[in-house]
């Protein structure tokens, strides 16, 4: 199961790093939204050139339309979830240079960051295709294993690779490791070796993220209801609360990403220098990660 609230001193942490550099939020910020410009830009690709509508009339009853997608939809499908995940994955690696500048009292400029993230970009792109295409193939694994035993196993398999690959990205831009499956090594060295060898790890922000879906829930239910109150216009009803729980939705999950590549990026130095930073608590990134069971990774 996910973290306790036990950890909320970390969440807590973290946001006071997130409202101290100022840069976090704005990275999360730009990359969510050029991450619906790209959503948008597909999504019209494959409505207007990518199927072939065809519908079916039933003279008797009513007609009905279908949607036939076409081998290029699959590849304007295939070329978006790259593209997503290299852009996710860049803008993690920029929150976690930033993080950790500020942990060491580095303070490194926008310029000097983007600049050591260039240079590493070759292998940040690499790890995150290949990160991509090893999640999708487990998760496949699971969906299609007829029997419960192939399931286990495939579930093992992501929750192993999820452990292993936990620091990679931190491993590449911040100590120069070119080589994905290196990182990963690294990676797995840094977990063990700092954590044991059974790990769950346990941010705690299920609980906020929960919390959040019900207020968002919420928000748009009393945008219903108030703008009902003065317009019986069912389209403007339905427009207004749609939009208000997509925006609240939308700052949930700028504000949890950003709080946990900061946790992620806590647990980094700490693995690294065996000191947690001044502005974490050394007990608490110790029960994040608790060599006690072998259950689900948290991952943003």
């Amino acid at each position: 199961m996910f973290g306790s609230l036990k950890t909320g001193g970390l969440i807590a942490s973290a946001w006071q790093v997130i409202k101290k550099d100022k840069r976090i939020l704005k990275a999360e910020v730009f990359g969510t939204l050029l991450i619906y410009l790209i959503l948008v830009v597909a999504g019209y690709a494959i409505f207007t050139g990518a199927i072939i509508e065809s519908t079916v009339v039933d003279t008797q009853i009513e007609s009905s339309t279908s949607f036939t997608l076409q081998p290029i939809g699959y590849v304007i499908l295939l070329v978006t979830f790259i593209v997503l995940a290299v852009i996710s994955e860049f803008f993690n690696a920029y929150v976690l240079l930033v993080a950790l500048s500020y942990f060491r009292g580095e303070k490194k400029s926008h310029r000097t960051i983007i600049s050591q993230l260039r240079r590493r970009a070759k292998p940040v792109l690499l790890f995150s295709i290949i990160s991509l295409t090893i999640g999708a193939v487990l998760n496949t694994l699971q969906d299609r294993i007829p029997f419960v035993g192939g399931k286990i196993i495939a579930w093992l398999g992501s929750v192993a690779w999820a452990i292993a690959s936990m620091f990679s990205v931190a491993v590449i831009v911040d100590k120069g490791q070119n080589k994905p499956f290196t990182a990963v090594s690294e990676s797995a060295k840094l977990v063990k070796k700092s954590f044991g060898d059974n790990v769950r790890v346990n941010l705690g922000l299920m609980a906020v993220t929960l919390l959040g879906v019900i207020s968002a829930g919420t928000l748009a239910m009393s945008v219903a209801i108030i703008t009902s109150l003065f317009s019986a216009n069912t389209d403007m009803i339905i427009a207004l609360s749609l939009g208000s729980g997509f925006v609240a939705i939308t700052v949930l999950m700028v504000v949890i990403v950003a709080m946990s590549t900061v946790i992620k990026a806590g647990l980094y130095e700490y693995a690294v220098s065996g000191k947690a930073p001044k502005q974490f608590n050394k007990e608490l990134l110790e029960q994040v990660i608790t060599p006690k069971k072998a259950k689900k990774v948290f991952g943003w």
